[in-house]
């Protein structure tokens, strides 16, 4: 599916697991309204006004490369009426951030492949995560964290076909936000009973260490981090202890040159 919009994939593999599922798009754009930013995956670009290359047999046209996704929102797949449907739902953490390029090794993919080596193909995993993605608003403006979860739950989970259960890991962002717990919480319990309201069985991940999201919340984008400041990291650690909250991020900045 292309923005809403059925589309025949001609050349999928025969069985799941068989191949990697190749799509090819022509689409004269200028911009892009909305993409999935942490793809992890290589997509191969052509050249602006090159014209339409989905049946070349090369690959010589596609003269640039992207790890986000575009256009493409979802595959569906005729399967039998047993088939247990899993969504995974989250932040980054779900999304694959620092997972190896193509590399399939974010935790929903290896369950997906403990589940199929276990069951075949009566199980499917589909990953509906963003990262950055908060439990409740307000999100950052203009940014591809993409809507809070409460706002998307129709769209990204509920509008699965076959959908059966829901893991959901997220939360993360809303503490470095400073977001009260009050109001995750409301976001959790709004969440899990519409999912029970259709029928859906969910489980509730358990959240990493709060420490970990606030040090990445403060330091984003500046990965992976110097020697000084992992050792600000384990000082305020030793200090703050499990009580080091969101509101303490400020305090973790890389030191400047002249500072060290």
């Amino acid at each position: 599916m292309i923005n809403g919009v059925q589309i025949e994939v001609v050349n999928a593999p025969e069985k799941v697991g068989t191949g990697t599922l190749g799509v090819a798009v022509d689409w004269e754009v200028e911009s892009f309204d909305a993409y999935h930013s942490s793809g992890f995956v290589t997509s191969y670009v052509t050249a602006p006004g090159s014209g339409d290359h989905t049946g070349d047999l090369d690959v010589f046209a596609y003269e640039f490369t992207t790890q986000s996704y575009f256009f493409l929102d979802a595959v569906d797949v005729m399967a039998p009426s047993n088939t247990v449907v899993i969504c995974a739902f989250g932040d980054s953490i779900t999304d694959g951030t620092h997972s190896t390029l193509n590399g399939s090794d974010r935790w929903a993919n290896a369950l997906s492949r403990r589940l199929h080596d276990a069951y075949g193909n009566q199980v499917s995993i589909v990953n509906e995560a963003i990262a950055g993605n908060r439990v409740v608003n307000p999100v950052v403006a203009n940014s591809t964290s993409g809507p809070a979860a409460t706002d998307r739950l129709n769209r990204d989970v509920l509008g699965l076909s076959g959908l059966t259960d829901a893991i959901w890991l997220e939360g993360i962002n809303d503490l470095g936000a400073s977001t009260t717990v009050a109001a995750i919480e409301a976001g959790y319990q709004s969440i899990v009973a519409t999912l029970h309201a259709h029928r859906i069985k969910v489980y509730g991940a358990t959240m990493t260490s709060s420490l970990e999201g606030i040090v990445l919340h403060a330091f984003e984008g500046k990965a992976p981090f110097s020697p000084a400041t992992l050792k600000q990291i384990r000082a305020l650690k030793a200090v703050y202890g499990l009580d080091l909250t969101a509101k303490d991020a400020h305090q973790l900045r890389e030191p400047t040159e002249h500072a060290k």
